[in-house]
């Protein structure tokens, strides 16, 4: 058991595991590689604590609220769960259970409709990483940009990524089909008109959206999930036009015609295996995003667990008049 005194006074290993990979002390920032847990930073004195330190595991924004860490957890995992399977459910929806006119498929409406649900969810879970840090806390690093550029910043991808989840709604109006006033929704051009622009706003926006998300992988310390999260939107926009759009086209074409030979096939596997390759490093991003503050949650909890402990022992040492110098 680890000695009390009051150059330590949570009982703290004197030596502990060794820093084997780049981390910045939660304080000063200072490079504590080499460095083990239970020592103190050389240039602050901070004790470098007991946790399940790994590149993502948000040891750099300690100093923000437990509570708002539990908040962009559960925005990252709506995002990292959500925004694929809006993907996924528009494109069953409208490609592969559309049916025809005369007969259409009852399956396509209800793909539809979970895919505008998924939209929702992932609405919400940008809204909430895109809530203000409480303090402003953070590297400065990483938190030169102004405050109040941020501001905006957080305003306007919330706005955009709302316009996904209006988008969704028109689309599943006119794609399940209805009448309002006597009027077709499914083939109204102004609802069209409208969608269009709202996907658009949306598409656009997704970019400085990712972007933010990279800056809050730099606040906590993960540069390789900031980095997916930099280079994923581009490689995904790529690959949606020269991948996605050929693949649409063979779809729609094979519904039409009923054919489905063996290079159509291969073709479209072929195709199908590019564009999840330069779809890889935004999933992988947004997953990475969910760990990270997922790691950075079970952090505190062990903190807290270890503290608590640690206090208890404290208190009875005391009591029973065995704390030592």
């Amino acid at each position: 058991m680890n000695q009390v005194t009051r150059d330590n006074p949570l009982g703290l290993p004197t030596v502990g595991h060794e820093v084997k990979k780049d981390r910045a002390c939660s304080k000063c920032g200072y490079n504590l590689k080499g460095l083990k847990t239970g020592d103190r930073c050389p240039e602050c004195g901070t004790v470098i604590g007991l946790s399940k330190i790994t590149p993502g595991s948000g040891g750099q924004f300690s100093e923000a609220p437990t509570e708002f860490i539990k908040l962009l957890r559960l925005g990252a995992v709506l995002v990292a769960a959500c925004g694929p399977i809006a993907v996924i459910g528009f494109f069953l929806g409208t490609m592969v259970f559309k049916g025809t006119t005369s007969s259409p498929s009852p399956l396509g409406p209800l793909c539809i409709a979970a895919g505008a649900l998924a939209t929702a969810g992932w609405a919400g879970g940008v809204h909430l990483l895109h809530l203000a840090i409480p303090g402003d806390v953070g590297p400065t690093s990483v938190g030169k940009e102004p405050v109040s550029s941020r501001r905006v910043w957080r305003l306007a991808n919330i706005i955009s990524q709302w316009c996904f989840v209006a988008w969704a709604l028109i689309a599943l109006l006119m794609w399940v089909g209805g009448t309002a006033a006597g009027v077709s929704l499914t083939n109204n051009f102004s609802l069209r008109a409208i969608a269009g622009c709202l996907f658009f706003v949306g598409l656009v926006g997704s970019v400085p959206t990712f972007f933010y998300f990279a800056w809050l992988c730099l606040w906590a310390g993960d540069e390789e999930t900031a980095t997916r999260l930099r280079v994923g939107p581009f490689m995904a926009l790529g690959g949606a036009f020269l991948l996605g759009v050929p693949i649409l086209l063979i779809v729609g074409a094979v519904f039409a015609w009923g054919k489905f030979g063996m290079i159509t096939a291969i073709t479209t596997v072929l195709l199908t295996l590019g564009l999840f390759y330069t779809f890889s490093p935004l999933l992988r991003g947004l997953l990475g995003l969910a760990t990270l503050f997922s790691w950075a949650v079970t952090n505190r909890d062990t903190e807290a667990a270890v503290n608590a402990r640690a206090a208890k022992r404290i208190a009875k040492r005391v009591q029973d008049n065995t704390f030592h110098d």
